[in-house]
């Protein structure tokens, strides 16, 4: 980072940076997920990184504002809050109000899902459990409202379940993939 604080001014064209003194950095770092659900609270799409720029000042201030340093119980940091309020990434920020949008539960979690099924599967193959077995102990794995979901998805009917189930437990033993 040397070489931009080395070009840094201030308003009077002085340099700022003196490389006796100590740098202090701050950053925060959002994961895409947590783009995709502001993104998602707003109705706007981020899928790149050139989408994100005129949103970073308000992602910055969300951030600073989620992680507050405080100075009392009452009142913020003096510094945090002129962290928060007066830097500007880019030009002017859209206005917009950043809230995030989080997954309903059980939505996006089929492949959680699906694993889990295969991994029961496995263990169930190991142990010699024949079809009916293995259906009963899925419906009282406490994953089978996930499961009917996850049917429901693959267009698949109780009884398709049930031939998937012993195919798969079939296939299990043979390729000796049972756990």
């Amino acid at each position: 980072m040397h070489s931009i604080w080395d070009n840094a001014i201030n308003d009077d064209l002085d340099k700022v940076f003196d490389e006796s003194k100590p740098v202090w950095r701050i950053e925060t770092r959002f994961h895409h997920n947590v783009v995709n659900e502001f993104a998602a609270g707003q109705s706007l799409e981020i899928k790149s990184f050139r989408a994100a720029v005129p949103h970073l000042t308000g992602l910055w201030r969300s951030s600073l504002d989620s992680y507050r340093l405080d100075l009392s119980r009452t009142y913020i940091d003096p510094f945090w809050q002129l962290l928060r309020e007066d830097l500007q990434f880019f030009g002017r920020d859209p206005d917009v109000f950043y809230k995030r949008k989080r997954k309903e539960p059980g939505v996006g979690g089929l492949r959680n899902v699906a694993m889990a099924l295969g991994n029961l599967l496995a263990v169930y193959a190991k142990n010699s459990f024949t079809t009916k077995q293995a259906l009963h102990y899925l419906k009282n794995s406490g994953l089978w409202n996930d499961l009917l979901n996850w049917q429901w998805n693959k267009q698949m009917g109780h009884l398709e379940f049930a031939a998937w189930v012993e195919r798969e437990l079939s296939i299990r033993r043979l390729l000796g993939k049972a756990a």
